[in-house]
């Protein structure tokens, strides 16, 4: 009886040993694949972060790229202007010589008119 017993809980501690065993083969086996699926979850994180640096550089050069540009239309406006304001300046003196020159033309005229009116036989 007392050797039953034995067995009997022998096999059942057995028993129970396996099913432990087993549970924790179970546990294992989530365990690596959980494993698995982190490594992989840390690579993914990794490659988008290398991703999410190319894209900073990239934005970076875009920006510095741009403002060179914005420099260089903002010096060729200054230049443009300083141009218009040179023409302007050529136009104000042209229009003075035209008006000086219309000027000494139309006294000559009347001068012309005097004088021939004054020789001119009555």
């Amino acid at each position: 009886m007392i050797s039953d017993h034995k067995n009997t809980s022998k096999e059942g501690l057995e028993e129970r040993l396996k099913d432990h065993e087993e549970t924790l083969q179970k546990y294992d086996e989530r365990l690596a694949i959980l494993e698995s699926s982190s490594v992989l979850e840390s690579k993914r994180l990794d490659s988008l972060c290398e991703q999410l640096m190319e894209f900073s550089f990239d934005i970076k050069e875009m920006l510095s790229s741009h403002d060179e540009r914005m420099k260089e239309q903002e010096m060729e406006c200054i230049k443009k202007e300083k141009d218009i304001e040179s023409l302007a300046a050529s136009v104000k003196g042209i229009l003075s010589i035209l008006r000086w020159t219309a000027t000494t033309v139309f006294l000559m005229l009347a001068g012309f008119f005097i004088w021939y009116i004054q020789i001119r036989p009555a």
